[in-house]
């Protein structure tokens, strides 16, 4: 409930095997208005244990989704896509197109640059509409994967200057002169002769019991 609920912008919600990181994934697409769900690769949505079969069970029924066009269609005029990318080539084909959620389901398998080349099409035309993107995956185990402690450092990593920061407490970043600059709030700040607004990131580890 803590990881569905919060209020970042940037959520990583990782941990153990088994602690609810699809269903979280399944029950934010369904709240949303427009949302895409990233995987690696194609493959991985729809055998056993991936999130579109978990999403029909949910559902309980396969009505609308379309599987060629990796989408599915919900009342209300809401979407739900399916997007996969391993290159600078495919992400590209993502940041033009906006959605308000964006779930990357285990975010150690992209690179930061592509996870970073695709975040400016998380927003919406519909005001009010909430926007967010939220991360699901276990620490990571391989070179590819390490900048996740770091990109969560304040929470993550032990040598990073606002660690330990409790799981779940928002932090505020923007980028200044490309590198990540943590601020103390999220009032707008002057950076390079405009005025932006930092996003704010948490962790909620997840456990087996939930």
């Amino acid at each position: 409930f803590d990881a569905y609920y919060s209020e970042a912008d940037e959520l990583f919600y990782g941990g153990e095997a088994g602690g609810g990181k699809t269903d979280l994934i399944v029950g934010l697409a369904l709240s949303h208005r427009n949302s895409r769900i990233f995987r690696r690769h194609f493959k991985d949505f729809d055998g056993v244990g991936g999130i579109v079969p978990r999403m029909a069970q949910v559902l309980n029924t396969w009505s609308g989704y379309h599987k060629q066009g990796h989408l599915w269609r919900l009342s209300g005029k809401r979407e739900i896509e399916f997007a996969a990318f391993s290159n600078e080539k495919e992400a590209e084909d993502y940041q033009g197109r906006p959605a308000d959620l964006y779930c990357y389901d285990e975010i150690t398998h992209f690179e930061e640059k592509l996870y970073r080349c695709v975040l400016s099409g998380n927003r919406s035309a519909h005001q009010g509409q909430r926007k967010r993107v939220v991360c699901t995956g276990n620490p990571p185990v391989t070179a590819e994967g390490r900048w996740v402690t770091s990109y969560w450092g304040p929470w993550l990593d032990p040598q990073h200057h606002l660690y330990p920061t409790p799981p779940g407490v928002l932090r505020w970043v923007t980028t200044i002169g490309g590198e990540d600059t943590w601020v103390d709030g999220p009032e707008m700040i002057e950076v390079d002769g405009e005025m932006v607004k930092p996003r704010s990131r948490t962790f909620i580890p997840a456990t087996l019991e939930d």
